[in-house]
């Protein structure tokens, strides 16, 4: 339609029609990355017996948190690794709860606690 709206073929295109074909596209392109949006193509998702979606979710200890802005600092190392869907950090208990999608690479995740200097005391 964009040449057509721009008359390169001598055939003048309605605005009301240009307009109509923006809205169109802005919605198809919505609906679409919705739709993507609720694909994983990165995740492993493993299931249980009854094909649901089951996480594994392991218990690290670390050492060496005192404050939000560590437990910030860890949760972002332990969220890069690939197989870590998501780390709730806690500087009070000084544990991270790992949800996994996929087999735990323990000396993954020591390196990456390792990295931000704190101590890793290793899986509860």
């Amino acid at each position: 339609c964009i040449p057509l709206a721009a008359g390169l073929f001598a055939v003048k295109m309605n605005p009301m029609l240009g307009a109509a074909a923006m809205s169109l596209s802005s919605f198809t392109v919505c609906m679409n990355s919705l739709r993507l949006g609720s694909v994983s193509f990165l995740r492993k998702q493993n299931k249980n017996t009854k094909g649901e979606i089951s996480m594994e979710k392991k218990t690290v200890k670390i050492e060496g948190m005192m404050c939000a802005h560590c437990e910030a600092n860890v949760k972002k190392a332990l969220e890069a690794l690939a197989f870590i869907d998501s780390a709730d950090v806690s500087h009070e208990t000084g544990t991270a709860v790992l949800t996994l999608s996929g087999p735990l690479d323990e000396a993954a995740v020591k390196q990456a606690v390792e990295d931000r200097d704190y101590t890793y005391q290793g899986v509860m």
